[in-house]
């Protein structure tokens, strides 16, 4: 009897996906890799090297990962929902590369906006916007 013909025998065949918690944990992981070395990068651009940097880095990061990842990850869910609403008709693997760019370029605005909030404060607001432009458009290649 082939597969075609025993319903049973054509589910065992096809590959499962992961469960849920692993799919979260490996968004979970890629976010904090993703997130402390943009921090790091973020950081050095808003103050240069100096013997301060891991101290301004990790607070960066923790007010990232405290702030930033947490709403990045709604937004994930949120814009993976409305691609599939709005892009029904694009292949899955086209519909993931837009998600992608669009959060990319989403979770680097926020981390170009918490890395400058923590590095320079806003206490001049056209100083504050600049350098988190110069920031989010010189980190965002990485």
């Amino acid at each position: 009897m082939n597969a075609h013909m025993n319903p049973a025998l054509t589910a065992e065949l096809q590959p499962k996906s992961p469960p849920l918690f692993q799919k979260v944990l490996l968004v979970m992981a890629m976010m904090t890799a993703m997130g402390d070395s943009l921090t790091g990068v973020m950081t050095y651009l808003n103050l240069g090297y100096s013997p301060l940097f891991f101290g301004q880095w990790l607070s960066a990061f923790l007010l990232a990962a405290s702030t930033i990842m947490p709403i990045g990850f709604l937004l994930m869910a949120a814009s993976n929902k409305a691609a599939e609403k709005c892009l029904p008709k694009m292949q899955i693997q086209q519909r993931n590369i837009v998600v992608g760019v669009v959060m990319a370029v989403i979770m680097e605005s926020g981390l170009a906006f918490s890395t400058t909030l923590n590095n320079l404060g806003v206490s001049n607001g056209a100083d504050f916007l600049a350098s988190w432009l110069q920031t989010l458009l010189t980190a965002l290649p990485f």
